[in-house]
């Protein structure tokens, strides 16, 4: 497929995937084109169709995602080149950038495996693009900021982006923004934390994220594109130890120092009541 796939992964890509053979439920979505999709004008001439697939979409997509559990990185992958590829060609690519739209949000909350970094920052590229057919350049800022930290290598072509454009602005003031800083997060044990495609412990906290929770059998638990400031810690209440465990232990410690206590204190008692 010509075009939205643009040079090799960087070298700090790294060859490790982590597979899945069971999934959580699907059950929720980070909306891409957003719930003012009904209120907005498209940047592009697009058809009436894809607004009204972009309004169906929001109520559609967690039962979607869910009937086609688990999905590959490279199937997201392909989605999301059809996005960017569709939105190249202009009205001509509706029906692909429609296409690899259902894919991309259907598939981030329904990861079968963690992507590379490569993988994230086409998601993040995606994602801007429908952004900012949306005039969402707010948020189509936001996901160029993430691409470009995720893969300072990977841009805009010149069809999607032309020189000196409007979207061409915007990629240029994202990429020379300081990278988001990151909040540590409080991982479930033995879990693994994959952000933008990299095994970390912390996650940005001004830009939206891939975000990845592998078990300690490897197998993706959870997956999801992550606002900035998202409580993950409740997402991932499953993968916690019981919270009723450290009031237990302490119950059962004050129970046993109470028995041995009362051992140690009876020879006394009775050794006083024997003595002549």
């Amino acid at each position: 497929m010509p075009g939205p796939r643009r040079g090799p992964p960087g070298p700090t890509q790294k060859k490790e995937r982590v597979t899945a053979n069971s999934r959580r439920s699907c059950d929720s979505v980070y909306p891409l084109m957003g719930s003012q999709m009904s209120t907005v004008t498209l940047h592009s001439p697009h058809t009436a169709a894809l607004v009204a697939f972009g309004l169906l979409f929001a109520s559609s997509a967690a039962s979607s995602a869910t009937a086609g559990c688990p999905v590959s990185p490279e199937d997201v992958v392909k989605g999301a080149s059809d996005v960017i590829f569709g939105f190249e060609r202009g009205p001509k690519g509706a029906d692909r950038l429609d296409a690899g739209r259902l894919v991309v949000e259907s598939g981030v909350v329904c990861l079968g495996a963690a992507p590379m970094p490569y993988d994230a920052a086409l998601v993040y590229q995606a994602n801007a693009l429908i952004r900012f057919m949306a005039m969402d350049d707010a948020e189509a800022s936001l996901w160029l900021r993430a691409m470009s930290e995720t893969m300072p290598s990977l841009g805009l072509s010149a069809e999607a982006a032309p020189p000196s454009g409007a979207l061409d602005s915007l990629y240029q003031a994202a990429r020379s923004t300081p990278a988001s800083p990151r909040a540590l997060v409080n991982v479930p044990k033995h879990h693994t934390l994959y952000v933008d495609g990299q095994r970390t412990i912390s996650v940005p906290v001004e830009r939206p994220s891939l975000v990845v929770l592998a078990s300690p059998d490897g197998l993706v638990v959870w997956s999801g594109l992550v606002r900035p400031g998202e409580d993950l810690e409740s997402a991932w209440a499953d993968y916690y130890p019981p919270r009723f465990w450290p009031p237990l232990l302490t119950a059962l410690g004050l129970a046993v120092a109470l028995v041995a206590g009362g051992v140690a204190m009876a020879p006394n008692q009775m050794g006083g009541r024997w003595s002549p």
